[in-house]
């Protein structure tokens, strides 16, 4: 099999290049769509499977990047310090790459453009062919325009899956709580949540001698947990006085001038 793809290495190259670029997006789609729940497998056996379809699914395109690396190395025995050399620059260029566009993008978006990429790579081995190679060419670079611009982001992933306990979950449970606002980067995805029939009371380490009931407030969830919350202020020190009341005013009660780093 070696042989027989090393003497069709533009082809095979481009072939695994836009395998990858198929299952990278198809593999993440697929997968989310699986009734995977972690927190089951210690009293649900069946989740064993779920998970094992999971790995099954997403060993995919890394089966088929290192497949091309693999061709590479095989047709070019003599360099492979050589191809070694690109490859982990190439990674290293794309690590940093990715990290960027995660701060312009959604996950699901930048994972389109990784497929694109790999369609545009699939395109240019394409040029190597010794028959077809405008039909490859033109048909693989095609196929990188429509997964860059065109693709449907529900084909990509219908909405995060997530589980049901973690509390951005729990908050959209409330009559008329909406979520009004999401970013995404490499840090993790901010929702913030609106509640105007249960509002939002977040305060965490406030005394219970206080009476004050803290201000309006919107719930920010970082990767739909780890909640934190943005407090209406009007600019009035009272309205916020509570604040003075939690364990995070301490070190400012122990020192009449502490130094803040923000």
């Amino acid at each position: 099999a070696q042989r027989w793809l090393v003497e069709r290495y533009p082809a095979a190259f481009a072939a695994s290049a836009a395998l990858f670029g198929m299952t990278a997006v198809a593999s993440f789609a697929i997968a989310e769509r699986l009734p995977f729940n972690a927190l089951e497998i210690i009293w649900a056996p069946r989740q064993l499977v779920w998970l094992a379809a999971n790995y099954a699914l997403l060993i995919l395109p890394f089966f088929f990047g290192a497949t091309c690396v693999g061709l590479a190395f095989c047709r070019h025995p003599g360099q492979i310090g050589r191809v070694y050399a690109f490859d982990l620059a190439g990674a290293g260029i794309g690590a940093l790459g990715i990290v960027g566009l995660l701060f312009l993008v959604f996950p699901s978006t930048a994972l389109r453009f990784v497929a694109a990429l790999a369609f545009a790579a699939a395109a240019f081995a394409a040029f190597g062919m010794v028959r077809h190679r405008w039909l490859a060419a033109c048909g693989l670079g095609l196929a990188a325009a429509f997964v860059a611009v065109s693709l449907p982001p529900s084909w990509v992933a219908p909405e995060p899956h997530m589980s049901q306990y973690k509390g951005l979950r729990i908050a959209l449970e409330v009559p008329n709580a909406r979520v009004i606002e999401e970013r995404s980067s490499p840090l993790g995805l901010l929702t913030v949540v609106e509640s105007p029939t249960v509002p939002f009371r977040h305060a965490p380490g406030l005394s219970l001698a206080n009476t004050q009931e803290p201000p309006a407030q919107l719930a920010v969830f970082t990767d739909g947990d780890s909640i934190s919350a943005i407090t209406a202020y009007g600019g009035d020190p009272a309205k916020v006085a509570y604040l003075d009341r939690t364990t995070a005013a301490l070190p400012y009660r122990i020192l009449k001038r502490p130094r803040v780093l923000i």
